[in-house]
């Protein structure tokens, strides 16, 4: 079974630091204790440039990746969603199979 986790960004805070909370929320942890780290699989910096607060809505664009066991979406409206997936992928059938 998979779980989403939405968040709204606030003014104030790094696209790059909502998305290491959420993914540790979606693992049950603290974001200290993610064995797995946000630079391993994308630019932290590029990110928070990205989604810049100042500039929200004025792109259109979102960033998908894959984090922790989790499916990260960020897009231009300043919404995080973490999907939980860790083993779901695994137990579904591929086309190739």
């Amino acid at each position: 079974m998979t779980e989403t986790t939405t968040y709204q960004l606030s003014a104030d805070e790094p696209t790059s630091t909502a998305v290491v909370k959420c993914v540790a929320e979606a693992n049950g942890v603290e974001p200290c204790s993610l064995d797995d780290r946000l630079y391993d699989h994308v630019d932290p910096d590029a990110l928070d440039s990205l989604f810049n607060t100042d500039g929200r809505g004025a792109i259109d664009v979102t960033v998908s990746f894959r984090m922790a066991g989790c499916r990260v979406t960020v897009d231009d409206t300043g919404t995080v969603s973490v999907t939980y997936t860790e083993g779901v992928e695994a137990a579904t059938p591929s086309a190739l199979s």
